[in-house]
């Protein structure tokens, strides 16, 4: 079928979830799409499933791949897409019945090219069956359970972890394109799953590759990186589930280091070509981590910036016990930004950071990315009151 809008599911083992995942999907308001679900090489009933809801909706295409991950069923899905707009669905995951049609407008009205929505988690409440085995399909199209079936429980929902509770309320408090690139080094801004696409720009920033890191991560560095143009809908239209199976939880590549590196390859692309000079805000943990990736790719810090007196005026490594020529950068105390000749005493580079005709400098805000709004909160008011200009001056880094 020709349609506008394709939704790529990937499904690997999801029987548990996937016929809720794939009622909230075909039950949308806006009906012109199609539903491309790419089976992982399943070794559960998930063939079955979705062969059943193939025949019984034709929206729905079934790709069966031998299991190869995540990113290969999203690459495969892409490319068997016939539509202008590629839209992402998770199969253990639940959206609001006017999601596609809210999304689809706004696209339009915005001109945007990755139009996104806020996420919310199922609240509490009674355990909900997984789709019962054997199944058959009346002539009206609703799946029956049979009678002799004893399907398996999903768990009661538990409380959102803090890390994940804070995230979450991070991303939805992101609405508008600037708010997203200005802090898109932080984290990723947007869930995956919302969001919807314009083909164009996402073949035009590379598709979907298989890096070491997150692979939606990676998309959206690249797609800012193009000029894309980022939206989020006000409405929460996108329910997570939180299942051990979920790759954030499983895969290595979204792991907090591999995080890290993603962030400094796109950083030194984005922000740090050879030569130009730049700070560090903070000279805790995460702070020498970034110091130490920028310096293992030739970037290495004019100074930190702290606020700790034990710190200010000595020096710092990368690590406790500092390898053999491992630079020791020094650190500097806050009031000191802008004085040439103090950053000069403590050895960095000759760098009046308040000259704002001086666009060669930039301070990376290194703090930490969860439980830190207040301190990074406070950092940018004390830029922001001393002219710099965030997205400019410096960047948000953690």
């Amino acid at each position: 079928m020709t349609t506008r809008l394709s939704i790529v599911m990937p499904v690997f083992n999801a029987v548990a979830t996937l016929r809720g995942a794939m009622d909230s999907v075909l039950t949308q308001t806006h009906r012109d799409f199609e539903l491309v679900a790419v089976d992982d090489g399943s070794t559960d009933a998930s063939p079955q499933v979705l062969r059943a809801y193939a025949e019984a909706d034709s929206r729905v295409r079934v790709l069966h791949i031998k299991h190869a991950g995540l990113v290969v069923a999203l690459q495969r899905g892409a490319a068997e897409a016939t539509g202008d707009v590629l839209g992402r669905m998770d199969a253990d995951d639940l959206c609001a019945p006017d999601r596609f049609e809210k999304q689809m407008a706004l696209m339009d009205a915005s001109g945007a090219d990755v139009v996104s929505c806020r996420v919310a988690w199922p609240p509490p409440g009674p355990p909900a069956p997984a789709p019962p085995f054997p199944m058959k399909i009346e002539s009206s199209g609703p799946f029956i359970p049979s009678t002799t079936s004893n399907p398996p429980l999903l768990p009661t929902p538990s409380p959102l972890p803090p890390g994940i509770a804070h995230y979450m309320d991070w991303i939805n408090s992101l609405t508008d394109h600037e708010a997203m690139a200005r802090e898109r080094f932080i984290e990723s801004p947007l869930a995956h799953p919302t969001v919807l696409m314009r083909r164009a720009a996402f073949e035009r920033a590379g598709g979907y590759r298989d890096p070491v890191w997150a692979e939606d991560y990676d998309l959206w560095l690249r797609l800012f990186e193009a000029g894309a143009r980022f939206i989020k809908h006000p409405d929460t239209l996108y329910y997570w589930r939180d299942l051990p199976q979920r790759a954030t939880r499983a895969d290595s590549r979204y792991s907090l280091e591999n995080f890290l590196r993603c962030k400094v390859h796109y950083l030194i692309r984005a922000l740090l070509p050879e030569g130009r000079r730049f700070l560090i805000w903070g000279a805790g943990r995460y702070g020498k981590k970034l110091s130490k990736r920028l310096a293992e790719r030739g970037r290495v810090a004019g100074a930190f910036i702290d606020i700790s007196p034990r710190r200010i005026g000595g020096r710092v490594s990368f690590s406790a016990q500092p390898a053999p020529g491992e630079p020791r950068i020094p650190v500097i105390g806050a009031d000191e930004i802008g004085r040439t000749e103090a950053i000069g005493e403590h050895g960095a580079d000759q760098t009046n950071l308040t000259d704002r005709s001086d666009w060669s400098s930039v301070i990376l805000v290194a703090v930490g990315a969860r439980a830190s709004d207040a301190a990074r909160n406070e950092i940018r008011a004390f830029l922001n009151g001393r002219g710099f200009v965030e997205g400019r001056h410096y960047w948000c880094v953690a």
